[in-house]
């Protein structure tokens, strides 16, 4: 039997910065009911922000991490590998099936890119809106007849924009919009951009495939991913921390006591960029016309490190496109995308001299967590993702990878 390069695949994450999180998969199928739905290829602009939470300043935030403060959508979807990402097949590849089909294999290693809509209220210092969010993940399956069992890593994620209210813009001292990325410097493939590279964190995964052939179906169960949060409780370092439950209600913002750790407490969060700083650090963008995040309502300090933590949700479906050449395209359920500010470090605004910079007081660390961006499926106050609110979308891009890949193969296969 001749060998064959057979890719194929279905992930499954939640993330987070927001976020973030999450699980990819070789499909495309139609959209379930509930959410909005994004068409496939149409991921919404350019790519212009470093990964950020699914959720965080959004996540910015998985769970991103997202604030009120965002970062800018990624570009559309890829259709290969790229940039140093080997298209030969990894040796664990079984030989083609003798109906002359794709044959299955032990392991299983993909690329996921993750795209989709999102809308958000007016708060204090900006505008309502709406634009697409980015999730690349890279998730490895071991597989056991028709189950995939196995773990998923965020590598990246990108959120819109957030324009800034005269309010926004008074309190910034210039700039009218923004953009909060995790890793310094702007483009997801920024050089600068080594934060991601820095989580190894990853979170389980499960689900089902009926065949290795192209057009056979696959599902991953929802799984729900953290990022600057614990996964096991503090006190025992076995049950299951609060947050990993996607049951347990999420914190509202955080009014007093906001320092050292926002809604939270020091046990509940995770270092998981080793930065010495609570939760992932995002980095506002300084490009020309963006603004640093304020920390109040006017004429005052602005952040330059926010610190955020996420809890997404998502669940994956789909069939491959070709098995040979490990693509597919699939439809996602995005149930939880929250974040919250745990912290940031002040500065200056403008040249100005409003104090010295370093660690964000109380009131400053609640006034960016007040006003952080709260992602809904459209603009409607109170409207947030939820169980009871998803977002759906067909966006979703997965590409085989070898068993040795890193998230920044997982970037070049799908920029």
């Amino acid at each position: 039997m001749r060998s064959l390069k057979s890719r194929q695949g279905l992930l499954l994450v939640s993330q987070g910065l927001a976020m973030a999180f999450i699980v990819g998969s070789a499909a495309r199928c139609s959209s379930t009911s509930g959410g909005n739905v994004v068409p496939a290829g149409d991921d919404g602009g350019g790519n212009n922000s470093s990964s950020g939470t699914s959720s965080g300043t959004s996540s910015g935030t998985s769970s991103g991490t997202s604030s009120g403060t965002s970062s800018g959508t990624s570009s559309g979807t890829s259709s290969g590998t790229s940039s140093g990402v080997s298209d030969a097949a990894p040796p664990d590849i079984v030989e083609a099936g003798a109906d002359g089909g794709c044959a299955g294999m032990a392991t299983l290693t993909e690329a996921a890119k993750i795209t989709f809509p999102v809308g958000w209220p007016m708060s204090t210092a900006g505008n309502p809106g709406s634009g697409n969010v980015s999730i690349w993940l890279l998730t490895k399956f071991n597989v056991a007849g028709t189950a995939l069992t196995g773990t998923s890593q965020s590598c990246a994620l990108s959120l819109p924009d957030l324009a800034l209210n005269l309010t926004g813009m008074m309190a910034t001292g210039g700039g009218t919009k923004l953009n909060i990325q995790i890793g310094p410097g702007t483009g997801i493939d920024n050089p600068m951009n080594t934060t991601w590279d820095k989580i190894t964190r990853t979170f389980p995964v499960s689900g089902t495939l009926a065949g290795w052939n192209t057009g056979d179906m696959q599902t991953v169960a929802p799984s729900l991913g953290l990022l600057g949060l614990t996964d096991t409780a503090m006190s025992t370092g076995m049950n299951p921390g609060k947050y990993s439950v996607d049951t347990t209600a999420w914190p509202p913002y955080c009014a007093n006591n906001c320092t050292p750790a926002g809604s939270f407490t020091m046990a509940d969060l995770s270092d998981d960029d080793g930065d010495g700083k609570p939760g992932i650090t995002a980095y506002p963008s300084t490009d020309s016309g963006y603004a640093l995040p304020p920390t109040t309502s006017l004429f005052a300090e602005v952040a330059d490190e926010v610190y955020i933590v996420s809890r997404n949700e998502i669940a994956i479906s789909g069939k491959s496109t070709d098995c040979v050449n490990g693509k597919g395209t699939g439809t996602a359920t995005i149930t939880l995308f929250d974040n919250h500010v745990v912290g940031c470090h002040a500065t200056n605004p403008m040249g100005q001299n409003f104090g010295t910079p370093g660690p964000c007081t109380s009131s400053q660390v609640s006034f960016l967590d007040l006003n952080r961006t709260i992602y809904g499926y459209d603009m409607t106050m109170g409207d947030s993702i939820s169980k009871a609110h998803p977002v759906t979308t067909t966006n979703v891009s997965v590409v085989r990878l070898p068993a040795t890949a890193k998230c920044s193969d997982v970037r070049a296969a799908l920029p």
